[in-house]
This record gives C-alpha cells, structure tokens and sequence, in this order.
C-alpha cells in the first residue's frame, strides 16, 4: 500500500492537516519509508571486515534514502493541526505528538547514521562496530513503524479506533481480582503535604501505608497495598503522578567476568600515587585532541594523567549503587560519606561477584590512584541490592539524595551516578496526563505510554540543578539485553535532554563490542520515543579497578561500561570544580550545560569512533607548546606547567 514520494516532497501536496483524515493521508508514505528501512537494513547488515568501498557506499545511498523519506513525513506531520483531532484529544493528542517527535528523531538518527557510514567508505574493514551500531540504529526505526500503527478514526475526530500494533509486553502473570498487592503512589509536583494527607485517607487502607515525605521535595510518595482496580480508581485523583508495582525489580550490573581474581596490591602502605601517574584510562582522558590512542605507551610506569590542580575540589559526586567498601585504601576518610537507602543497615557492597559495584564505581571517582576528580566528596548512597529494587527503593534513594544536595547547600557542585539498570515493573495503573512539567523544556524527558517513576526524580533531580550520568549497559550472553529501551532509566536519555549515558572503548580507543546500543524494547516497538543514546564515551576495557574483596584488593582486567560511568561522573565533577567556571544563572540549565561542554569537548578515537571523552587540559592557548618530551616529565616542573596552563585559560562555561 505504499505511494512514491513526489519530487518537491509531500509538503506540496496539500494533504489534510486536521483529524483522521491527515494520519490517513501519510500512511502510504509511511509503508513506503519502511521498506527503505528494511533495504538499508539489509545493505548494512551485509557489511563486514571484507565489505568493498562499493558496498559500503551503496549502503550509505540507500540510508541517505530512507533519511530524506523520513524528513519529508516529519515536515508534512508537522503542518498537523493537533487540536482538530477531536475531543477524544488525550488519547489520540498524545499519539500524535509522539509520532512527530520520533520522525524528526528518526531523520536525525538517519542523518548522522550516513555521516558515519560515509567515513568509513574509504576504510571498510576496521568500521565492525560501526556497522554493529548502525544496525541498532535501523531496528529501532525499523520496529517503530511510524504511522503505521497510529490509532486512526473515521475521519470527524471522534470514535477512535486501534489498529494492528507491535507486539504488546510480556504480560503480567494473572491475578485474583481480589488480591491485594504493593503499589508505589507518587504525587504530582507542587503537592502540599495537607493535600497528601487528605489523598492518602481516602485510600482503602485509610494513611496507614507507608509515607515518604522530604522538606526539599515538592511531592510525595506512598506504599500501600490495593486490588488492581483500586489502583485503576485512585489514578483517577489528579493529585497522583503515577501509581506502578512495587515488586523486587531485575538489576543489571554493567561488568564482565575478568580474566583473573582480584588480587593484592603489593604497594599497600606506600604513600598516594601523584596525579601524573597513571592507569591507561586517565591517560586517555587527558590526551589531546590529535594524539594517535594506538601510539599511547603500554608500559604502566609511561602513562601520564593531567589535570588542572583542583581536581574536582569542593565538588560532590553521589553513587546511587548496592554498596561500598570504604575502608578500602583508595579512599580517604575526609573524602567520603554515606546515605543509606529504605530497610538498609549496613554500608558492605552486596554486588555478587568480586570486583562487587559500588566499591569500584566510587573508586574510580575520587580514588588515590583510580580517581578522575581526585578531591572530590563522594557520598555513598546505598539502596536495595543486586535484584531487589522495588521503584519505591529508587524513588526515596534519589529523593534522599536530592534533599542532602539541597539542604547542604551543594547545588552546582553536585554530581549523581547511578551506573546500573533496571528492568520495568510489570503492572501499573493506567497512564495520565497529570506532570507535562518534565516532558517539555528545559527537560525534554521522553514520555513513557506507560507510567514511570524515572521522569519524575530525573526531572526532580534536573530542576534542582544536579548533572546525572549513567551506564548504556552491557551485551552479555546471561542477560536479555539488546538495546537501552530495555533498561530504566537508559531509554529517558535522548540528545536534547540532560541524561549523559557512558559506553565503553577500549586501550586504542575503539568502541567496545559490548556497549548496548540505542533502540526500543524489543516488545515494545510503539514507544519509540524511548530508545536511549549514548552521549560519550570512556576507556572502560580490560581495565585496573578497586575490588571489595579486601582494603588493597583490586581486579585487574575487569571490564563494563559502568567503569566508563564512573570517570564521567568524575570528569562531571573536574569541570565544575575548575576555578574559572561559570555556571548557568538558573540552576535547572546547569546539567543540560555540563552534558553540551563535555560532548562539545568530545575528541575522536580510532577507526571512526566518535564522542570519546576528554577534561580539555590541553586545549589552547597553550595546546602547542608541550612536547611528547615535556609531556613524560613527572611531578613538581608538569604540576607548575598545569598552574601555568590555567592561569592563562580556564573552563569558562559561560555561552554554554
């Protein structure tokens, strides 16, 4: 049922603009987009080490192809009128904004997917994972179908219908009407704690659930056990955000299985590595723009980290994880605090394998050796463990977190990583209408068709002017992952908003073949608007980290784009703590400003590999005077050079 697109594109056809009759109008185009998608599928999944720059130049056409169909729907989509779709406005309303935002996303996924593929044509053979991203790319578009699967009506806006879709989630395991099961309530924004009150003893269990109340937060939550139905009716009030399941949650931990067991430390007692030694990964961090990776020294005593002298000083870093061993001796006791999260007693990194999570992550923020911001205050914050979060563990633990920030005045100075996935609680109420507040601008959170608690502590955390970053996830045989749709909070991340995701490259500066790439859930193809991305990228690859197995244990190679979180959460907080800069006048920009400087900064890696991390040291105007010479100097004439630097120059933040 597909149309050609005419020459001057559908825009000078004059198609409707109101009610059925407009998604009507498009669907041909929208068949005839999806077998270019499936064609440049099939060209890109065709493409190998062996692939002639013949066939990889076919390949980029037939994307170019697909792209320019899919900016030529996002134009004519965008003429709708979206009020005339009638007064059954919030289902279909909604569905077609969202088709409007995932056509220009599309376009603009296709697009850079061409640039990449463009640069390979002269160099096929080393672009493998170029390739392998790309192909997430085209399933994610392939699956969302746009307009396909939009409900339609009978062309007056009224009397919707739905037509075929993608496959439905795995459904819930039946229950009795009757059972009564655990719910997460959270409130709107702006909810005054009286109204709360007044909500909750309307419920069936009358206020005697659960409260969950903080003076710096301007909603609730509440914990209570109802039928499905009651849930249904109580979604109804406006006063409530979303109402989910509060049942264990499935957790990924993003590291794999090392080659070795951790082991000890033979310098144990000696006095702290200085700043300019370094792991292979500091190094990378700091090397400047132009130096060839593959040409870094393999020798450890050779490397060299630099970075200006306040290292992250006066900054905050929180670690939303499973636990920390911080007696370990990479930290220091006046570097460190700890929150613990609902039900927890005990400080201990409950992750189930060596090198455990929490203990590593923090390591690699603020360690002695490991460390990217050397002298910043990592808080601990600890919630639920390996595969037993419920979304209440996650809604207070970030709120916690959030009202420490505040109350401690550390607003512009703070930094949260959660550098671990979950999956999606399996029933909800129905979604509403109810917060648009952190779906528009300056947020730009992607709406979920299904409630979430995730929009609501990221935009919380957002709003009071907190940078967070994330891990994108790792592909593993034992874990069903396949693309960041899939993963909470992975798939609120989107180039417009603050989410900074992580992945992995490895000691050439390569992207890892690990990383999970940006696309929908595989069960839900509809909600294309979540599909993730990945922002920059970290040397997360058969590296050296902390372990919780002793105080001077450590795992060496371990590998996982969490270790990759971990340095751009401290790279998060280098910038904010460098001398110099100047931070947004409204604290909401603060984190979508860190997000631009540090993907702005963004260097190149090797074989095309794009977004790979950088702290900007070297940058001008000083860049052209160090010598690979000067630069393998140690200690005190490099520390006086790096004063010198930022002296001249610092990282002025001001027109971000």
């Amino acid at each position: 049922g597909g149309l050609p697109f005419p020459s001057g594109g559908l825009q000078s056809l004059g198609l409707p603009t109101q009610g059925g009759a407009a998604i009507d109008a498009l669907k041909p185009y929208a068949i005839t987009t999806q077998n270019a998608i499936s064609t440049a599928l099939d060209f890109v999944k065709g493409l190998g080490a062996g692939s002639s720059t013949a066939q990889v130049s076919a390949a980029a056409d037939s994307l170019a192809a697909a792209g320019s169909d899919y900016a030529s729907l996002s134009g004519a989509a965008d003429a709708w009128e979206l009020e005339s779709f009638g007064p059954t406005g919030s289902q279909i309303f909604s569905q077609v904004q969202s088709e409007q935002n995932a056509l220009r996303a599309a376009a603009k996924s296709l697009t850079d997917s061409v640039s990449q593929l463009r640069n390979c044509v002269s160099k096929p053979g080393p672009c493998q994972s170029v390739y392998q991203t790309l192909v997430g790319t085209l399933v994610g578009t392939t699956l969302g179908a746009p307009l396909v699967y939009i409900y339609t009506n009978d062309g007056t806006g009224t009397s919707p219908t739905q037509t075929t879709r993608p496959a439905s989630p795995p459904a819930a395991a039946p229950t009795d009407p009757s059972e009564r099961l655990e719910w997460l309530i959270t409130t709107a924004p702006d909810t005054s704690l009286k109204d709360f009150q007044a909500f909750i003893k309307e419920l069936p269990d009358r206020g005697s659930g659960r409260q969950i109340t903080f003076p710096t937060s301007d909603n609730q939550a509440y914990i209570t056990k109802m039928t499905e139905l009651e849930a249904e009716i109580a979604n109804l009030d406006p006063i409530v955000d979303v109402i989910v399941s509060n049942e264990p949650l499935e957790s990924y931990l993003f590291f794999l299985n090392s080659t070795g067991p951790a082991v000890l430390d033979r310098r144990a007692g000696n006095p702290t590595i200085v700043a300019e030694a370094a792991q292979r990964y500091q190094q990378l961090l700091s090397a400047p723009q132009g130096q060839d990776l593959t040409r870094i020294p393999d020798k450890q005593e050779e490397l060299f980290y630099a970075h200006e002298e306040s290292a992250g000083d006066g900054t905050f870093v929180y670690v939303l994880d499973c636990g920390f061993r911080f007696s370990h001796q990479e930290f220091s006791s006046s570097r460190t605090e700890h929150i613990l999260g609902p039900g927890i007693h005990t400080l201990d990194d409950e992750a189930p394998l060596p090198p455990g999570h929490g203990t590593p992550v923090a390591a690699m923020v603020n360690g002695k050796s490991l460390g990217i911001a050397k002298k910043a205050l990592v808080i601990g914050v600890k919630f639920g463990g390996s595969g037993r979060n419920t979304a209440g563990d996650i809604w207070e633990a970030w709120k916690l977190a959030i009202n420490d920030a505040i109350s401690k005045n550390r607003i512009g100075k703070a930094v949260f990583v959660l550098a671990y996935g979950n999956a999606f609680p399996s029933r909800s109420a129905r979604a509403n209408n109810h917060v648009p507040r952190f779906f528009d601008p300056p947020y730009n959170i992607p709406k979920p068709r299904d409630p979430s608690v995730w929009p609501g502590i990221i935009g919380a955390a957002w709003a009071a002017g907190i940078p967070t970053v994330g891990a994108a996830g790792n592909l593993e045989r034992n874990n069903p992952l396949r693309f960041q749709g899939q993963l909470d909070p992975q798939r609120f991340a989107a180039p417009n908003n603050a989410w900074v995701t992580a992945g992995s490259i490895d000691a050439q500066g390569e992207k890892s073949s690990f990383n999970v790439p940006p696309g929908p859930h595989p069960d839900l193809g509809y909600d294309r608007a979540l599909i993730g991305t990945t922002s920059v990228y970290a040397h997360a690859e058969k590296i050296r980290v902390a372990s919780k197995a002793g105080d001077n244990a450590y795992e060496d190679p371990s590998s996982g784009t969490s270790w990759a979180a971990a340095q751009i959460a401290g790279l998060a907080a280098y910038y904010l703590g460098l001398p110099n800069t100047v931070l947004p006048a409204r604290r909401q920009d603060i984190p979508m400003a860190v997000k631009k400087h540090m993907v702005d900064l963004a260097r190149d890696g090797s074989h095309g590999a794009e977004g790979l991390a950088y702290n900007g040291v070297w940058e001008e105007p000083c860049g052209g005077a160090w010598t690979k010479k000067r630069m393998a100097k140690r200690g005190v004439e490099v520390d006086e050079a790096i004063r010198v630097l930022w002296k001249l120059k610092g990282l002025d933040m001001v027109d971000v």
